[in-house]
């Protein structure tokens, strides 16, 4: 099985980022206070930039060439999630809905979102986006 590569990972509160999210490179700090983000790191060819909410410590976005096995968009980017997700503060899969998958030409959007006793919470959106290599 051919491997694709998730070229961004978003984690989405709201519906875009605050004005006071920062962006930067993982650095050694960042990475030593997130074992799971220095896993993410190291399994990464190349580099991966950060978004952060300002003073935050956990990222809300995050884009490189993250390596995933192939499949549907959303076994794809689900499977991502579960080996990285506590990277980013997702501590599990199960209270994840699939909300959509898009084609968007080059690849694919999917988005899923929390829900509680089948209520969506609000700002709990999860985005990822893969690309068709």
């Amino acid at each position: 099985m051919k491997p694709t590569h998730l070229p961004a990972l978003a984690l989405v509160l709201a519906t875009a980022l605050p004005p006071d999210a920062s962006a930067r490179p993982a650095d050694p700090g960042v990475l030593a206070a997130n074992p799971a983000l220095a896993a993410l790191a190291e399994a990464t060819p190349g580099t991966i930039d950060l978004v952060f909410r300002k003073g935050g410590s956990t990222p809300t976005f995050a884009a490189g060439r993250f390596p995933s096995p192939a499949g549907l968009p959303e076994v794809t980017a689900l499977a991502f999630i579960e080996a990285h997700g506590q990277a980013f503060g997702i501590e599990g899969v199960e209270w994840l809905v699939l909300d959509r998958v898009m084609d968007v030409g080059y690849g694919s959007v999917v988005r899923w979102h929390q829900a509680v006793g089948g209520i969506p919470v609000e700002f709990s959106a999860v985005t990822v986006r893969t690309d068709v290599s």
